[in-house]
């Protein structure tokens, strides 16, 4: 952290910080003077001098002989004249009831010491700590974006409450400006070990932090340029944007007006040079190629980690912005930092252990049980870099596998046995106060084939909503720990067979198990990353459609045919209606590199699934299903449910309608009170299996349909069965009887058609195509009545008897 005034005394006492004889203070070009002044205000730039002598003017002006006095206090030259402690000769004890301290006004310590906090035109801020309290005061600018004082005393006083949240962000902001080495953004700590300590305690929750600064007390920067005001169409915005992602994002960029400037080994021929208004030829490693691309643009972001850190925190100290922060990315690159990190900050991981020799791994496979994976620390993506150790006889193909004898950086995770595998994407921004402001995206269903992302299905089949909720959790704690780094984050998950969530792996950009945002949201990710990283209010997260998949499309190979095979996916998806085709412009067809995707939605996930079916043929022939683990036939969106199969010669009804209806369903016996622990796993699992509707019959007693109703969120139709004690009305009255909170809703006795028509017009509310049918089957009734109507004006009520009786069947 580097000071605005200060002196070596004031700083010598921290590690790193030389110390000189005497005290001495610097200025800065920005409302302060450039010079160093020595006793009779002769300018020199010849270092500091051996005591200072301060006053307010020529013939009245005050000796200072102690060095902790001068590091307190500020020369401001203006026009020729030297400002110092005004008003130091009516110096006063601090009264710590003031609430806030004046400028211009002597104050003086318990230990005899005294400071003044002077009020120029661009004043400073301070942080002062009193020798004989614990308090610390801080003078803020007069810029029209902060208020001219802080409160007097901040947290931790006992006798005073903390500051509103709101100044904790413009604190927060501050931060962020210290580490650039911004001189009208940083702050002078009298005691930085004592500093750092408040700050950890009071605002560490608050995701606030300070670091000292490690240079020089040599001559101060210039100071970074400020932000351009410029028309969103002026802006340049640079990315490091070597493939899909980077091209997504450019259309994005378009959508908002943004001018897009990309870096990529291929330049313009590149996926996003394809598209972009400007590109760099060079790479995203090459410190020279990314000094050159920040030289164009306002403002610098990446769409993958594997970038080179040093040269973004170097541009990032000079003044370029940078999100994610180059910490961040840092961290993120090195998976064994990750994990350390994550741990400290109490989200739940798999065990890991750093790998150093085979012997570290023989020693941690009898802890941790096999398998285990292996994994590289740095460079590792879409399963490269992994390695899985079945058991202590594959260890040293594995540890050879991944580099360990050459030397490279590895360690090792438990293995996690998981149900499945979930992804959820988090957008971090700030609000028009500088505000950190965070939304969470969908949980998706992810499979993998070969360790790269196949298929990402949302909302996912088999997994709860408290479960969903739970993976959203996990991920934006994870996201919170990353300080102000700004932008979209896509996090990596194992939902455990108990329910239980851990974090794989987070990745600092746009995600592949994003994609299915760009159909199926409000705001897709990538424009979603634009608003994190330009400071713009962030976009709706949450779904538009009831359901969505995508499948990413793999190279074949580079010969005709396998091209051919490639595309075929793309031509199939031309005859799928709501299907979002995206091909990504790269060179050559290699074998397993992502070439495209295709996001079909529905109106439910099992709409969705059924939908990219013909894609997934398309890909795999007809085993399509086995090897994406998609259901063979569409996934049931109605439970039909009965007490005893006695009930089945009524419920039949129902399953017929929902046939007529090609509407999927499932059927079976769930007693209330034979099978209660079987009625409360179909209850509550209902849902997450991708349930809409259950109809639930039952005679006698009638509790089925109540029960179930009290255990899930779906709606419950009650279908009262016909008993052979009371015809029905007991079932029927059990049934309409609900408590308040636990609705029902009851069709007639017996009448499980009706129930099936009731499910049809729910499902209906969501689904144009069933309304559409339900209006076709309202339509065919009234052409019936219409038909028996005319029959009996015509022919006369005997004949039209005569018929009926002769039908058996025949009604009106």
């Amino acid at each position: 952290m580097a000071p605005t005034a200060e002196s070596s005394a004031d700083w010598c006492e921290k590690p790193g910080f030389p110390s000189h004889e005497g005290s001495w203070i610097r200025g800065t070009a920005h409302g302060l003077p450039e010079y160093w002044y020595q006793e009779g205000h002769e300018k020199t730039r010849n270092g500091p001098p051996p005591r200072i002598s301060i006053g307010t003017h020529e013939d009245a002006h005050v000796k200072v002989d102690d060095s902790r006095v001068a590091s307190r206090h500020c020369m401001v030259f203006k026009e020729g004249r030297n400002w110092f402690l005004e008003g130091v000769s009516t110096k006063r004890p601090i009264n710590l009831g003031d609430t806030m301290l004046e400028p211009g006004v002597a104050y003086q310590l318990s230990s005899g010491d005294v400071f003044s906090l002077d009020g120029p035109a661009h004043a400073l801020r301070y942080l002062v700590e009193f020798d004989d309290a614990d308090n610390w005061y801080l003078d803020t600018t007069s810029d029209n974006d902060f208020p001219n004082r802080w409160p007097a005393k901040m947290p931790g006083h006992p006798t005073e409450a903390p500051p509103a949240p709101e100044e904790l962000k413009r604190l927060a902001w501050q931060t962020d400006q210290m580490r650039r080495r911004s001189e009208e953004e940083q702050v002078l700590v009298a005691d930085w070990a004592a500093f750092s300590q408040y700050v950890k305690k009071h605002y560490h929750k608050y995701g606030i932090f300070a670091e000292p600064w490690q240079g020089s007390l040599g001559p101060v920067p210039p100071r970074p340029p400020k932000p351009v005001n410029k028309r969103m169409s002026e802006r340049a915005f640079p990315a490091l944007t070597p493939g899909q992602l980077g091209r997504m994002m450019v259309y994005a960029g378009h959508r908002l007006g943004v001018k897009m400037c990309v870096l990529d080994p291929l330049g313009e021929k590149s996926p996003a040079g394809q598209v972009a208004e400007m590109s760099v030829k060079g790479s995203f490693q090459d410190a020279d190629s990314v000094r050159e691309l920040s030289k164009k643009c306002d403002i610098l972001t990446l769409e993958v980690e594997h970038v080179n850190a040093e040269v973004l925190e170097e541009l990032h100290q000079a003044g370029v912005p940078v999100q994610p922060l180059p910490f961040v990315v840092k961290l993120i690159q090195d998976k064994y930092v990750q994990k350390v990190h994550l741990q400290k900050h109490g989200v739940p991981l798999p065990d890991f252990e750093k790998v150093e020799s085979e012997a570290d791994l023989h020693s941690i496979g009898e802890r941790f049980g096999y398998p285990m994976m292996l994994k590289s620390r740095y460079g590792a993506y879409d399963g490269k870099g992994n390695a899985v150790v079945p058991n202590a006889q594959g260890i040293t193909a594995a540890f050879e596998k991944l580099g360990g004898k050459a030397g490279k950086k590895l360690y090792v995770e438990k293995w996690a046995p998981f149900k499945m595998e979930l992804a959820v994407m988090v957008a971090r921004g700030v609000d028009e106060t500088m505000n950190v402001t965070m939304r969470t995206y969908p949980v998706v269903h992810t499979v993998q084939r070969d360790s790269v992302c196949f298929t990402c299905l949302t909302p996912p089949v088999g997994v709860t909503q408290k479960q969903q909720e739970l993976a959203q959790k996990v991920a934006t704690d994870a996201i919170k720990s990353f300080g102000d780094a700004r932008g979209i984050f896509g996090v990596e998950m194992f939902l455990l067979h108990d329910g239980s969530v851990l974090l794989n792996e987070i990745a600092p950009r746009p995600h592949n198990t994003g994609h299915y945002t760009i159909e199926a949201c409000g705001v897709d990710q990538f424009e979603q990353h634009l608003r994190c990283v330009l400071g713009l209010p962030l976009g709706d997260c949450q779904l538009r459609v009831g359901g969505a998949m995508m499948v990413n499309i793999l190279g074949q190979g580079e010969t005709p045919e396998m091209v051919t095979k490639t595309m075929a996916p793309l031509r199939r998806a031309l005859l799928v209606p709501d299907a979002g085709i995206h091909w990504y412009g790269k060179e050559g067809c290699v074998k397993g590199r992502k070439m495209g995707h295709i996001t079909v939605t529905g109106f439910t996930p099992a709409a969705a699934l059924e939908a990219i079916r013909p894609v997934l043929v398309a890909v795999d022939g007809d085993d399509a299903a086995s090897k994406h683990d998609v259901p063979t036939k569409p996934s049931p969106s109605v439970g039909i449910i009965m007490g005893s199969d006695s009930d089945l010669p009524t419920m039949k009804d129902a399953a017929q309608v929902l046939d007529d209806f090609g509407i999927p369903y499932e059927i079976s016996v769930v007693s209330a009170h034979r099978t209660p622990e079987y009625m409360y796993e179909y209850a509550t699992t209902a849902e997450a299996r991708g349930i809409n509707v259950i109809i639930a019959g039952a005679g006698g007693a009638a509790h089925l349909p109540g029960m179930v109703a009290a255990l899930t969120p779906l709606p419950v139709i009650g279908v009262p069965v016909k008993s052979s004690a009371l015809s029905g009305n007991d079932s029927l009255l059990s049934i309409v009887q609900m408590p308040k909170g636990i609705p029902v809703a009851t069709v007639a006795i017996g009448n499980a058609a009706n129930a099936g028509l009731l499910a049809v017009r729910i499902l209906g509310a969501a689904n144009p195509g069933q309304r559409q049918k339900m209006a076709k089957y309202m339509a065919a009734e009234a052409a019936t009545v219409e038909k028996k109507r005319r029959r009996l004006e015509q022919d006369g009520w005997q004949a039209y008897l005569a018929v009926a009786n002769g039908n058996l069947n025949g009604k009106a």
